[in-house]
Formats: C-alpha cells, structure tokens, sequence
C-alpha cells in the first residue's frame, strides 16, 4: 500500500510539474515573439548555396517593400544566369545596387561600390577581400559583415531605403598615409585596370 500511495504521488506530482514546465517555456517563446516582428524571421542567405539545378539563385539583397533597387553584397561579377552573391564563396568584391528581378535576366543599370585601405585598386578581383560568414549577419532590411579580419579590417554595414541605400563603413585607424581608406564606386561592369 506505501508503494501504490508513493506512486500516485510521484504520479501527481509529475503531472503538476510538467505542465508547469511547458507553461513556463512557452511564456518564455511567447516574450522573445513579443519583440519579434514577422520578418525578423526571414533568413535571406536560403537559396544561396548549391550547383546546377540545386542553385536556388537567391541573393540576400536589401530592399524596402516595393523598392526601386535592391543592395546586396557581390562576391562575383553579376551577369546573366549567375547572381552575384554565392554562398560558397570566401571574398567580396564589392556591394552591388541592383534592378536584376531574376537570375535568368541581366542586371541594367547597376551600381556597386567597395571600400579598401591603402593605394586606389579599381579591378573587383584585385580589390576583393576575404570574409567569414561568422562576421556576416543579413536580415531584409539590413546587412552587415567585417571584411579582412586583423589590423585592416573594414565593416560594412547598410539598410535599404525606397530609391536609394545608407552605408556605414568602419575602417582601421591608420596614422600611415599610403594606407589612406578609400570608396570605389563602379557605374559599369567594363571594368579596367588602372
């Protein structure tokens, strides 16, 4: 009989605390939702991995809604059938304003623009600097990343307006004037060599 009246109560007791459990864990979600907007949920970097038919051809632009362009981050030369931000690649080339509406049509009127330290270097190629995905954080509404970790490093950061983007750049302090930081703004993709 001592062990049937300690089972009920373990029984009850058990059935008293779990509840209390799973109410207060879903107090605890309901808040974190409280300061969470629906598209804070969004991860624009889906779609951006993969090869062949597996390419989800997604790039994780920046844009209000309804936005005129769209600001992204370029890590290859934006071109038809090829989107400029692939997820597999480790070095930026740039931060690319874009009117391209899907991967099969080419980008007209486009604008990019890349911040350096150091002599002027025009060539996205020679001019591209390494990142991490750990330093990267994307949202729609916002990106930022820190490129060239170390003594050079530079952040990147911007939000979309309806027409337009603002930019934010942290570059290293330097006291050397042959590492002056630059802004390399590209109005075409003709690119030369200086």
């Amino acid at each position: 009989m001592m062990k049937t009246q300690l089972q009920s109560i373990s029984r009850g007791a058990l059935l008293a605390i779990v509840p209390a459990i799973a109410l207060s864990a879903l107090t605890a979600i309901a808040r974190d939702d409280e300061t969470r907007e629906p598209v804070d949920y969004v991860n624009p970097l889906i779609g951006t991995d993969g090869a062949g038919t597996e390419y989800g051809g997604v790039v994780p632009g920046v844009t209000a809604p309804f936005g005129m362009t769209q600001w992204l981050p370029m890590t290859r030369k934006n071109e038809v059938s090829r989107c400029a931000y692939h997820y597999r690649d480790r070095f930026i080339q740039g931060f690319l304003g874009s009117h391209q509406p899907c991967v099969w049509m080419g980008d007209y009127g486009q604008v990019s623009l890349m911040p350096g330290v150091g002599p002027v270097v025009v060539d996205p190629q020679k001019r591209k600097l390494p990142f991490a995905h750990g330093d990267e954080t994307s949202t729609p509404y916002s990106y930022a990343v820190t490129m060239n970790r170390g003594a050079d490093a530079i952040t990147a950061e911007f939000s979309a307006t309806a027409r337009a983007a603002i930019f934010a750049f942290t570059f290293p302090s330097v006291s050397d004037k042959q590492r002056r930081p630059y802004l390399v703004f590209d109005a075409s993709q003709e690119y030369t060599t200086a």
